[in-house]
């Protein structure tokens, strides 16, 4: 019963007291975290979460760019112009969360 399995409180109270890091390495007690964000059911994982949530912030960018296929025509009044404003506005956040979550999944990943 691990994470990604439902305990109840008291048994994850239960088995925090049991556990003794005595004698632990930095790098076993690093792959002890890593085994339990890596459940055997991908999607639960905290790995498998983020990376659901790259790809749902991929498919919205790829989705705003391709909005409008004149985008960047010369002529346009200034309304349209306001809105492209918020349109690359939105992308560049969603890009900078983007990068954020992807790098913060690396820091995850680690020699087993």
């Amino acid at each position: 019963k691990m994470a990604g399995n439902k305990l109840t409180d008291e048994e994850k109270e239960e088995s925090l007291k049991n556990m003794t890091f005595e004698g632990t390495t930095e790098v076993k007690l690093m792959k002890e975290i890593l085994n339990v964000l890596n459940v055997l059911e991908p999607e639960q994982s905290l790995i498998g979460i983020m990376h659901k949530h790259i790809t749902v912030l991929e498919q919205c960018i790829h989705f705003l760019k391709h909005l409008f296929s004149n985008d960047f025509d010369v002529v346009a009044d200034n309304e349209t112009k306001a809105s492209r404003a918020i349109k690359l506005e939105m992308i560049g956040k969603m890009e900078t969360l983007k990068n954020f979550e992807w790098h913060s999944e690396d820091s995850f990943i680690t020699e087993a």
